[in-house]
């Protein structure tokens, strides 16, 4: 929102709520105790726009202890993820969600499947629930069908993780691998890995570089002592073949005895007929 847009809606608020906006946010914020996202809400703007209002009129933002106290922790969001949200959405990035700007300073989350893994996107979704997924049944432009979608609402802490794997285009260093859980490589392995044989498997990372693809294979080796290699499609397309991780079956044993805890119901297919998993 530029400088005279913020202004002309700084003016319409005031003559909605009947307050100069300095004191209707302090009353909104301090004295009913209401979040950044629902005055934004209640008013037709963003809750980062709120926040530099905020700012702006010097109203201090809540304590982390507090906005916990009071149950607002949309408020806290904005600067820090759990965990868990944090590997979800790492793991994603590397497989097949992606971050996506919504303003110079925040991202939001979004990712599609076709319906049959519709169940596993709605697990993803109730692991971010705090970020405001919403679900959506598109057409696909590749394929033609209806597929799921979720997108999340935007948020600052978004919009610093998506600096860390975007510049022209989405990259992978060392330094965001490590960052990774079993938790993160497990969602990672569910968008991305296929079983081949001989009891293989195969993760599909054609988007990175040569160097990308040998910083994940030192990463797998070095930290989970689990070895991997470069392989090529069979398939040209644009008129090359692509690269991928390709786990043997011993190593594929290993990784998914690592990550087989964190693997959603309607994913097992994917670790099934592997060692302690033959029979699922």
């Amino acid at each position: 929102m530029d400088k005279y847009k913020g202004m002309r809606k700084i003016r319409q608020i005031e003559e909605k709520v009947g307050l100069p906006i300095e004191i209707f946010l302090e009353q909104e914020y301090n004295q009913n105790r209401k979040s950044t996202h629902e005055i934004g809400k209640e008013v037709g703007v963003g809750g980062i726009t709120i926040h530099r209002w905020m700012r702006k009129f010097g109203i201090q933002p809540r304590s982390v202890i507090d906005a916990n106290r009071v149950g607002h922790n949309l408020d806290l969001i904005d600067d820090h993820l759990t965990q868990e949200e944090e590997q979800v959405i790492r793991g994603s990035i590397l497989g097949d969600g992606g971050l996506y700007n919504r303003s110079s300073i925040t991202s939001y989350f979004a990712e599609g499947h076709g319906l049959k893994q519709e169940q596993y996107l709605r697990w993803k979704a109730n692991k971010l629930v705090r970020l405001q997924p919403r679900f959506s049944y598109p057409i696909s432009k590749k394929t033609g069908k209806t597929e799921c979608r979720i997108d999340t609402s935007s948020f600052r802490s978004l919009g610093i993780l998506r600096k860390e794997f975007y510049t022209d285009k989405k990259h992978v260093t060392r330094d965001s691998l490590n960052k990774l859980t079993l938790l993160g490589i497990a969602i990672w392995y569910q968008d991305d890995a296929h079983k081949v044989q001989y009891g293989g498997v195969r993760l599909m990372t054609c988007d990175f570089s040569i160097e990308e693809h040998n910083a994940i294979i030192q990463y797998f080796k070095e930290v989970w002592n689990v070895n991997c290699k470069i392989e090529y499609t069979a398939e040209y397309k644009n008129g090359k073949r692509y690269p991928y991780i390709k786990f043997l079956a011993a190593e594929a044993e290993k990784l998914i005895d690592l990550i087989a805890p964190y693997i959603e119901g309607s994913m097992l297919y994917k670790i099934a007929n592997r060692g302690r998993y033959a029979k699922i």
